[in-house]
């Protein structure tokens, strides 16, 4: 019987001894993986949001910059429902299916004029065909520099089977693609968004 008691003492003080190895070693590899691990950036938002958690955005589209490099604007490539015209400051697109329409999206001074007196200042063509038109036009000025988006085309009024879910005082089929191209007027030295 005396034989079996030391035995027994030495297996319960080798388990203690590797119980408290395995103790030791877990609270390392956790101190190590504490010391490796950066610490989390903190933002204050705003004014500092952040990035996007994956990167930049992706861009479907291919973009215009103005000749003097002032502003840039995506619009629809080729192969898509219109046809672009590209000028000196800015891009024609030529709705071709559905209701068909005219989208512009330039820039220009604003020679101290504010949003509502450039867009009442909008110039509008000599073709007098007598056809119920909307127009819808949006302009943003900032240090002298108006980026303006213009839409013409036929009246459609919205409803369940036109137009979105929701209603809409536009009742004009080019507004609803307009807001995507307005989003992405960027001007010369901002930074990305």
């Amino acid at each position: 019987m005396c034989a079996v008691l030391p035995c027994h003492t030495s297996h319960h003080r080798l388990l203690t001894i590797l119980g408290g190895a395995l103790t030791v070693v877990i609270g390392a590899v956790l101190v190590a993986s504490l010391l490796v691990t950066p610490a989390k950036t903190r933002y204050v938002c705003p004014p500092d949001c952040g990035r996007p958690p994956i990167g930049t955005p992706v861009e479907s589209n291919p973009r215009f910059t103005a000749s003097n490099g002032e502003f840039s604007v995506e619009y629809p490539g080729p192969g898509t429902a219109y046809v672009a015209t590209f000028n000196p400051n800015g891009v024609v697109l030529k709705f071709i299916p559905g209701d068909t329409g005219t989208l512009e999206l330039f820039g220009e001074p604003a020679e101290d004029r504010t949003p509502p007196r450039i867009a009442d200042d909008y110039p509008q063509d000599s073709a007098g065909s007598y056809i119920r038109l909307r127009l819808l036009v949006m302009v943003a000025v900032k240090n002298g520099l108006a980026l303006i988006a213009a839409a013409v085309g036929p009246y459609h009024q919205f409803g369940p089977d036109f137009g979105s879910v929701r209603p809409s005082g536009a009742n004009l089929q080019l507004a609803l693609d307009m807001g995507k191209y307005v989003n992405s007027f960027t001007r010369g030295g901002d930074p990305p968004r």
